[in-house]
């Protein structure tokens, strides 16, 4: 029941390998369609150069398509129409009747595809912090949940305080160890709570700006209780929109919710599990970085498209913010 608990929380609130970069074989022609990619602009036919780039041994192209294909909601509106050859064409080397990942084909000859394609992890723990390592920073957070999975709740607090990850999980730390910690106590396991409550003791306290982008303990909504909660929303919402880290969502959702966009900005808060800093990390690190993504013209329709899906999430959107739910929808419209 304890790792249930565990597990249900860190859902709602949640480079110094040299090697791992992508610098083989990268060259202008692999920048140039780097660029282009990003502007977000006929994005399959931009796809389509990368894997003849990739198909001719360009390792950087092998990596970066290996890194996109990992994020389907970023492409798989330009793909609904074609059929399961063509994509595969895209995303895979020829080789036997479906191909070959891209990533296979590259993990030979870069650490970050070797990496990630690792079929053996055995130390969970130890694979989280190699992907921090590489700055795979996104990546290395949603597997830091697999530790407490396993029973190991210091383990996962270990991975998110990876000096990597620290700025990005620094307030979800305190949230975090605070509900394991008194899980454990009313488990009667003692010994555990009290190695949580060190590692807390010696957590680098949060500013206010962290502690904004963050869910803390007065803060929680029960999910099923946000209709009700409209003020305490928008009053969020009304601080986030001051925030000096979150230019480019504030600007998407000015012009997607003109009317109240306080409140929907906290519909955006609290449906996220309060970790809106989270969602704004690059899903493609360390082949692209937050910063290069966030300011492309590509930001706003994967921001948009990561939000889809048949969950009750979605569902709680619609109700809650019809005007950001109808963004959503729109990105998801075939290419």
């Amino acid at each position: 029941m304890m790792r249930a608990l565990v597990v249900g929380l860190m859902f709602f609130a949640l480079g110094s390998i040299v090697s791992a970069d992508v610098s083989v074989n990268k060259n202008q022609r692999y920048e140039d369609l780097k660029t282009d990619w990003l502007r977000g602009n006929a994005d399959l036919d931009t796809l389509r150069k990368l894997a003849a780039l990739a198909d001719g041994g360009n390792v950087a192209a092998q990596v970066l398509l290996g890194v996109i294909s990992r994020q389907p909601k970023t492409y798989f509106h330009v793909f609904e129409a074609l059929p399961p050859g063509e994509r595969r064409a895209i995303f895979r080397k020829r080789d036997g009747r479906f191909g070959k990942p891209w990533l296979r084909v590259a993990a030979p000859f870069n650490d970050l595809a070797a990496l990630l394609t690792r079929t053996e992890k055995k130390d969970s723990e130890a694979y989280a912090m190699a992907l921090a390592d590489a700055g795979a920073t996104k990546i290395a957070i949603d597997f830091a949940n697999l530790p407490a999975n396993e029973g190991d709740m210091l383990g996962t607090l270990r991975v998110l305080s990876h000096p990597n990850l620290l700025p990005h999980t620094k307030a979800l730390l305190h949230h975090l160890s605070e509900s394991m910690e008194a899980g454990l106590r009313l488990s009667n396991r003692a010994d555990e709570a009290d190695e949580i409550l060190e590692f807390r003791i010696k957590l680098q306290k949060p500013d206010l700006k962290d502690r904004l982008l963050a869910l803390e303990t007065p803060d929680v909504i029960a999910f099923a209780d946000l209709p009700k909660e409209r003020e305490k929303i928008r009053l969020r919402g009304l601080m986030l929109l001051h925030h000096p880290d979150l230019k480019q969502l504030i600007d998407i959702m000015y012009d997607v919710c003109p009317d109240d966009t306080a409140y929907h900005m906290g519909v955006l808060f609290y449906l996220n599990g309060g970790q809106l800093r989270l969602a704004l990390l690059s899903p493609f690190e360390p082949v692209i970085s937050t910063q290069d993504w966030q300011q492309s013209e590509r930001f706003r329709g994967d921001f948009l498209r990561n939000w889809s899906s048949n969950s009750v999430r979605f569902e709680m959107l619609q109700n809650l913010s019809a005007c950001f739910a109808a963004a959503v929808q729109a990105e998801l419209e075939p290419r």
